[in-house]
């Protein structure tokens, strides 16, 4: 009976994505001795903050004020020593966690190459961590990591003033965090800014994998939701350079992998039908994704069985009679425990561009 079961976890998440895509969990990693008896805290909203203020440093607090006042689900603060604290610590911390976005208050270039290492670690590892950070040594170029270009921005507020960008990370960690799959970062504006330093040349840093905040007749915005991403091939597209994208692509990728270990592991023999069960599961996934404008309607959203990898692990096995197997008889015998899946989707972008040509006559 495990047909309605999947199909209905999957309606729900596909039903629930644009309001999840708004609550992402941002783990702010700070350094403070102020209070030393806790290493995490969360915090919903300023009111939950109010009570634990005297936990931090009157910047490390401003910085978890930033970070909530851009509406994320939730923010959980990771606290390390100031003094003697070891920034992988805190990744130990975060891996124990649920959360989508990562950076650190204050980092120092060091932090900021430890967390795209992390990041591209977990990766690897089908984690779909995201992180924002400032100049690390070596651009990261990686889907799931923001670089802040801006060398310095300038608060509304005096006591702040000109800062150098690090000090941005976690408003920004709040915005990306906070905003729905319906709309992109690209020209949010920052009304806690009076001014920014812009690099020389904005279109090339762009293009390099910077975000950029720009300028725009006085008003100051983010000049496009750009990842670190710059390097394509078959598996990182050019659509994957807009944070907008991978964000949907993060949320079907934890979608499908919760619902099959929740729904499926352990629960069904491997046979030909049940993997029907499953991948008819996800295409109705994708039909309401669809319905909501998270991919395009007008695209053929779809996954089936990964003929040529399920082909290939039976030949890798010993199996030589799988090179004149056909395509059904592929289909048939299932390898083992695995589930050979592959899926081909086009995930709506946001409107971020326009030639607007007009002819007089």
């Amino acid at each position: 009976m495990g047909l309605p079961v999947i199909n209905i976890t999957f309606k729900r998440l596909a039903n629930d994505a644009e309001q999840k895509s708004q609550r992402g969990i941002v783990a702010l990693i700070i350094k403070d001795d102020t209070d030393k008896t806790f290493t995490t805290k969360e915090y919903k909203n300023l009111d939950d903050l109010s009570t634990d203020e005297k936990l931090y440093t009157a910047s490390n607090l401003q910085y978890i004020k930033d970070c909530l006042k851009g509406s994320p689900g939730k923010v959980i603060v990771i606290r390390i020593n100031a003094t003697d604290g070891n920034i992988q610590d805190a990744f130990t911390i975060i891996k124990s966690m649920k959360i989508n976005w990562l950076g650190c208050a204050e980092g120092v270039q060091a932090d900021q190459d430890a967390i795209c290492t992390f990041v591209k670690d977990q990766e690897e590892l089908k984690k779909t961590y995201k992180a924002v950070v400032f100049k690390p040594t070596t651009p990261p170029d990686c889907k799931q990591i923001v670089v802040l270009g801006n060398e310095k921005v300038t608060f509304k507020d005096n006591a702040r003033g000109q800062v150098t960008g690090e000090k941005y990370i976690s408003r920004l960690l709040g915005i990306l965090a906070g905003l729905p799959l319906s709309m992109s970062s690209t020209y949010y504006v920052l009304d806690d800014l009076a001014t920014i330093v812009e690099p020389t040349n904005i279109n090339t840093s762009i293009d390099s994998g910077n975000l950029i905040i720009i300028n725009d007749d006085g008003v100051i915005r983010i000049g496009r939701g750009v990842t670190s991403l710059t390097t394509i091939t078959d598996d990182d597209t050019e659509d994957m350079k807009k944070i907008a994208v991978v964000e949907a692509i993060n949320i079907m990728q934890e979608d499908i992998t919760t619902t099959f270990k929740s729904n499926y592991v352990g629960k069904y023999k491997n046979s030909p039908d049940n993997q029907v069960i499953f991948i008819s599961g996800i295409n109705d996934y994708y039909k309401t994704l669809a319905q909501n404008d998270i991919l395009d309607a007008d695209y053929t959203n779809t996954c089936d069985i990964d003929i040529e990898a399920q082909r290939q692990a039976w030949i890798k096995a010993g199996n030589s009679e799988a090179t004149t197997w056909k395509d059904a008889d592929v289909r048939k015998n299932t390898f083992k425990s695995n589930v050979f899946i592959k899926a081909n989707v086009k995930v709506l972008d946001a409107m971020e561009d326009m030639d607007f040509t007009t002819i007089l006559e």
